[in-house]
């Protein structure tokens, strides 16, 4: 078991153990493997129950993509529930748009 900055335990390949400054202990899967509306996805997993009641990345997940130097910004990283093109109304506003997709649309993020 590798220890990270202190604060993060890797307990396997994709499985670490994070302790928090409030002394409590939590487990981050980053590959977590979930369905969504009939699509599969992979995203960072937590049981804290901040991640667990809003299924946003959490302190524990944060701490361990600096820890491990990973990208935290990526979308693949954001659970399904909250991406706009997920929502079932979002067709119905591409139609009101006269768009079939809005792939032009999306700018990317230069650094």
């Amino acid at each position: 078991m590798d220890k990270i900055q202190g604060e993060c335990e890797k307990l396997g390949n994709d499985l670490y153990r994070v302790n928090r400054f409030d002394k409590t202990s939590h487990i981050v899967n980053l590959k977590t493997k979930i369905v969504h509306r009939g699509r599969a996805y992979v995203l960072p997993t937590c049981n804290c129950g901040f991640w667990r009641s809003s299924f946003i990345p959490c302190m524990c997940i944060i701490k361990v993509f600096n820890a491990c130097g990973k990208d935290i910004s990526k979308v693949e990283n954001v659970h399904p529930y909250h991406l706009i093109e997920m929502h079932p109304l979002w067709p119905e506003a591409l139609k009101q748009l006269k768009r079939d997709n809005y792939d032009d649309a999306i700018i990317p993020i230069t650094r």
